[in-house]
């Protein structure tokens, strides 16, 4: 192969991959909220199919009769556990609510001797300029009580009004799952013939690494959560915390949810610890929160970067990249998808240069 066909090749394949990961973006940007029930829908049908297979033969049953069971049993046991923390998050905003009034009434007096104390600091120490600081501080508070306010109005109006969209959106989620596990090997007898058999290999083999893949990449993340647990564990029983392994474990699944993370729960229970006056204890929660956050933003890169195989820079540059161009969504999937395009070409490279592929965790082949 002369230079020229080189560099023209070389260009090719750059032009091409610029193109796939053009279409990628876009498709992340404009079109993952549209196709994203269509997905969740596809995935309970595909998890399904292998339980399904077993019982049908145990149970004298039609396959797509029991996966669609199962996916209807899937849904089921997702809105219970919806349902059961609806309810004790319900009941403990009615406890809440109840005594607001002994609560508000608590922060009002806490909050009149703050700002008492804070007088007689600042007159003892800055003279004239106490009443300037003092008024400089009150316009400081009621701008952040006002900003504060805007925000559970935008927060709650926001909720409202999403709430009809995300209802649909879950009623879509549900009936396309069903309809998948119902017609599975249809839909994928049509797609063996649609598709050219040459490409179904690679089809199957992409698939195959991407179930591999998301397992490691699942068992990274548990790994995460489960030090965070270890952290806010040893922390509240050091101080006595009552239901400190409890509290613990709750902050940690919080964390492991998109969007939240332990920030979600220990910056508002530290700010209501100050505002009581609780200080020390309401900065323990601070300097809990911090460590907690350091320690994940180090280990991250390397955990998820040791489980799905990709080495730590490059997990921490997938990370960042996902973050900054599609936000939390694109932190969690692109190091996975990273990885997953990764295997995949290696594989084949090493399959076109006749040397056995690296194994993976699905080893049937559907027949063509």
């Amino acid at each position: 192969m002369t230079t020229i066909e080189k560099k023209r090749r070389f260009l090719i394949y750059f032009a091409f991959w610029f193109m796939v990961a053009v279409l990628f973006y876009l498709a992340m940007k404009f079109c993952l909220s549209y196709i994203f029930p269509f997905v969740i829908g596809t995935l309970a049908a595909v998890a399904v199919q292998k339980p399904a297979a077993f019982l049908a033969g145990k149970v004298r049953l039609k396959k797509q009769s029991v996966a669609l069971l199962l996916v209807i049993g899937v849904y089921l046991l997702i809105l219970l556990a919806v349902a059961f923390f609806a309810t004790r998050l319900y009941l403990r905003l009615v406890t809440v609510y109840s005594n607001a009034p002994q609560t508000f009434e608590g922060l009002s007096e806490s909050l009149n001797a703050f700002l008492s104390s804070f007088r007689k600091m600042t007159d003892g120490l800055l003279g004239e300029y106490a009443g300037v600081l003092n008024q400089t501080a009150v316009n400081a508070f009621n701008a952040l009580v006002g900003r504060l306010t805007e925000w559970l109005s935008s927060l709650i109006g926001g909720l409202a009004s999403g709430l009809p969209g995300f209802l649909f959106s879950v009623l879509v989620t549900v009936i396309s799952g069903c309809y998948i596990a119902a017609d599975y090997d249809s839909v994928t007898a049509f797609l063996r013939q649609a598709l050219p058999e040459k490409y179904l290999s690679g089809v199957y083999q992409l698939r195959a690494i991407a179930v591999g893949q998301l397992s490691r990449f699942v068992k990274g993340y548990g790994l995460l959560s489960l030090i965070a647990f270890g952290q806010m564990a040893v922390y509240f029983l050091l101080i006595h915390e009552p239901g400190a392994l409890k509290k613990a474990a709750v902050i940690a699944v919080v964390d492991v949810l998109p969007v939240f993370g332990v920030g979600t729960v220990l910056l508002p229970w530290a700010a209501v610890s100050l505002i009581v006056g609780r200080t020390a204890y309401g900065f323990g929660l601070v300097a809990l929160y911090l460590f907690v956050t350091l320690v994940r933003n180090a280990a991250e890169p390397k955990i998820v970067g040791k489980q799905v195989g990709l080495h730590p820079v490059l997990a921490l540059l997938a990370l960042f990249i996902g973050l900054r161009l599609f936000g939390v969504t694109g932190m969690l999937l692109l190091p996975l998808l990273t990885a997953v395009l990764l295997r995949f070409a290696e594989n084949r490279f090493l399959q076109n240069n006749g040397t056995t592929a690296t194994p993976t965790t699905d080893k049937t082949v559907p027949p063509t």
